[in-house]
């Protein structure tokens, strides 16, 4: 990943979601391409963590004219409630490159 160089949260577009589902990995009604775990995170701030999304491809879909980024969200993500899981602005982000 490369440095965040928008202003805001919005720059980083919305979740990846090529299929049109609903948001969260605990909805009936499916879930997004780009919906991931909750991280938690030690009072030491120091974390180390591996995630396997196998919903995601790098590919055009992802690479489109929006281009791709990785948001994490302030709260933990609720898993159901659509678009963003009632998670709070984002605290950290980085634009995801070839």
């Amino acid at each position: 990943m490369t440095r965040w160089t928008g202003s805001l949260a919005a720059d980083a577009g919305g979740h990846f979601n090529p299929a049109g589902t609903r948001h969260g990995i605990e909805s009936a009604q499916g879930m997004h391409a780009g919906d991931m775990p909750n991280i938690h995170v030690p009072e030491s701030g120091a974390l180390e963590i591996e995630i396997l999304n196998a919903r995601l491809r790098l590919d055009a879909a992802l690479f489109d004219e929006d281009g791709a980024a990785l948001a994490i969200h302030e709260e933990p993500d609720d898993r159901v409630s659509d678009p963003a899981g009632a998670a709070g602005p984002h605290t950290a982000r980085g634009v995801i490159v070839r």
